[in-house]
């Protein structure tokens, strides 16, 4: 960012209002999380940085792992704000998945396809 403001002579001043939310990569239940994306997409899960405005900086500040997750998608908060079809319908079966494999219990399947129809 510097380069470019440089380059283009202009003023950048980053300002944060809260701590980021930082995530324990190596935290069990955040592990089976990431699991679960695994299984049902096929894909690895990646992790990132994210200065995103969430709650979740409240739950760091505590040390209470916090997962930050959306379907696929672009152009956020803007006019042309898209997320794939294909993640959004992955998105209940990876939850489902975690919640069965964390709490021990078998959640009723939902027809995650009727409803984006």
């Amino acid at each position: 960012i510097e380069i470019i403001c440089k380059k283009h002579d202009v003023r950048h001043e980053h300002r944060v209002s809260h701590a980021v939310t930082v995530t324990d990569m190596d935290n069990p239940l955040v592990g089976d999380f990431m699991r679960s994306i695994q299984k049902i997409t096929g894909e690895p899960a990646k992790s990132c940085i994210s200065y995103a405005a969430s709650d979740g900086f409240y739950f760091s500040e505590q040390n209470i792992p916090c997962i930050l997750t959306r379907p696929v998608g672009g152009e956020l908060h803007g006019a042309n704000e898209w997320i794939s079809r294909a993640s959004f319908v992955q998105l209940t079966p990876i939850l489902r998945d975690y919640i069965e494999k964390t709490a021990g219990i078998v959640a009723t399947p939902v027809d995650t396809a009727a409803a984006v129809r």
